[in-house]
């Protein structure tokens, strides 16, 4: 297969900062010693994302730290990111690395997906879900759950073929323009990045990483592969943990 792949790598050090900055105060850090472990996961993370573009040159890796940290500044303390009492970004967070995906598949933004900033795009706020934080504080109905945000891109219509985002979810866009088949290979971040990601493609796989195998992606045959990676788990992800079977068809 001549397949561009991607390797987006994402996760917990934004929340972090919504979370410390705001002081929620059913999950903000609780000490300095939590501050510098996160700090020293930082520079970790820097130091493998470094490492790997420097040795993997027929892979695209695809960071969003600094894009999602600069729409958060654009768009002020009024919208989140990521959930307020969950440990994962909503779909507005995703649109954000999205964007950034296809900007290194198409070496631009996308004009179907314009900025946080542009008056052409509508967020939405609804009432968010109950949150794993707020599960795991055995909080649910005392801590307050906030709003999430999401884009409105009307244009934009997909036809589910298959939802199971523990396994696997097809997705396949009306928009005639659009003719490249994606894979992508998630994590739970996952289930958010597909509302983005799947109008852009005709067809698209995402298929969870205790699911499916080489053999499953050979059968796609996809023109982008996307190996999505929460950034806690970056370095298992290096060596075996995302990885599907290696072993060649037979």
């Amino acid at each position: 297969m001549n397949v561009l792949n991607i390797f987006l790598n994402l996760g917990d050090n934004v929340h972090f900062k919504e979370v410390h900055n705001k002081k929620v105060s059913a999950i903000c850090i609780e000490s300095i010693d939590d501050l510098n472990d996160r700090f020293i996961e930082r520079v970790f993370t820097d130091k493998e994302i470094e490492y790997l573009k420097k040795n993997n040159p027929n892979i695209h890796i695809v960071y969003p730290y600094d894009a999602l940290m600069q729409a958060k500044k654009d768009l002020g303390e009024d919208r989140l990111l990521y959930y307020k009492t969950d440990s994962h970004w909503n779909v507005l967070g995703a649109y954000v690395a999205a964007r950034e995906v296809m900007k290194e598949i198409d070496g631009e933004y996308p004009d179907d997906m314009p900025a946080l900033t542009d008056e052409n795009l509508v967020i939405e706020e609804k009432d968010a879900p109950t949150g794993d934080l707020t599960e795991l504080l055995s909080a649910v109905g005392v801590v307050d759950d906030g709003k999430t945000y999401l884009p409105t891109l009307e244009d934009h219509q997909i036809d589910v073929e298959l939802l199971n985002f523990n396994l696997t979810s097809i997705f396949h866009t009306r928009d005639g323009s659009k003719d490249k088949v994606l894979y992508v290979r998630h994590d739970s971040f996952g289930c958010n990045l597909a509302y983005s990601l799947a109008k852009q493609f005709k067809d698209s796989v995402f298929v969870h990483w205790t699911s499916g195998d080489a053999q499953d992606i050979r059968n796609v045959d996809p023109d982008v592969f996307v190996l999505e990676c929460n950034e806690r788990y970056l370095y298992p992800s290096m060596h075996y943990w995302y990885y599907p079977a290696a072993e060649p068809a037979q």
